[in-house]
């Protein structure tokens, strides 16, 4: 991701909203809004860095960048080929989607996440990632045939920051 500013959202359990505003000002970033399950903000990478680092009530750490009108699957290929997955997906990376739909056209969530991993992967010119490497994760919600498009920047949930799993 570039260094410009994009739009933040904490991913937090319904009613730690204000919680979460709360941490967010305490580390000098101004929540912009507050909906059920999260927080949206814009700010730049050090913004970025510092809510996957310091946010103690969210989950998650997404961040914002595409919105696509879409009626059905040609349409949803055409215009996501066109976006700017290169700077959240690494070379030979591969990609996963969660995605959610509510009253939309599009409704059968495991084809939308392949049209959007078919055109992810055509738009970095890779057709076979490294299986090896970690997929990147991205959130998708489909409502009134809109999606919008987040990518994960957290990889693990939040609460597991410092886990370990052996202890020597």
């Amino acid at each position: 991701m570039k260094n410009r500013e994009v739009i933040q959202f904490a991913v937090v359990p319904p009613g730690f909203e204000q919680v979460c505003a709360r941490e967010l000002r305490h580390l000098g970033i101004v929540p912009e809004s507050l909906e059920a399950g999260g927080v949206t903000w814009r700010g730049r990478l050090r913004e970025l860095y510092l809510a996957n680092l310091w946010l103690r009530s969210a989950s998650r750490v997404l961040v914002r960048f595409a919105e696509l009108n879409a009626r059905d699957f040609p349409t949803l290929f055409r215009k996501a080929v066109r976006l700017p997955w290169g700077e959240f997906v690494r070379p030979g990376q591969p990609v996963a989607f969660r995605i959610s739909c509510r009253q939309s056209r599009l409704v059968h969530r495991d084809r939308i996440a392949e049209t959007l991993t078919l055109a992810a992967h055509q738009a970095l010119g890779q057709p076979e990632p490294n299986p090896e490497l970690p997929p990147q994760t991205f959130v998708g919600r489909f409502f009134q045939d809109c999606l919008l498009l987040s990518a994960d920047s957290s990889g693990e949930h939040l609460h597991r920051r410092g886990y370990r799993t052996r202890q020597g």
